[in-house]
């Protein structure tokens, strides 16, 4: 059974919208709302997805555990682990959704500095 605080209080704390993660997981716009007022219930598959793009785990959206579990991507060579949300709000602030344009026009443009110091270029 979905947490439906937790789930909205970490929607709300990253600035999301809930019609966002219904999208992602190919739903209607209503699907959470639907879902917590007993109309039906959040599929296995949808929770990952919330999950993923809330960076947390869906056992932590069930109340299985306490345990937040930001995912983190490993540590590059002689660095720290730094999870998408943590890049997001570094690079955007924390004051609105990021979408999925502005945050591949970001990877993009890292992907050029990338090649452009790997050529010895400045």
């Amino acid at each position: 059974m979905v947490d439906f605080d937790r789930l909205e209080k970490l929607i709300q704390h990253q600035g999301k919208k809930k019609s966002h993660l219904c999208a992602k997981a190919g739903k209607g716009r209503g699907y959470i709302n639907d879902a917590k007022n007993g109309n039906g219930a959040i599929s296995d598959e949808a929770l990952e997805i919330f999950a993923a793009e809330l960076g947390t785990t869906s056992a932590y959206l069930r109340h299985e555990t306490d345990e937040v579990g930001i995912k983190k991507a490993p540590a590059g060579k002689g660095g720290r682990g730094v999870s998408e949300e943590d890049l997001k709000l570094a690079l955007f602030g924390g004051g609105g959704e990021v979408t999925d344009e502005m945050w591949n026009e970001a990877l993009f443009a890292v992907e050029l500095i990338k090649k452009r110091h790997e050529k010895g270029e400045k």
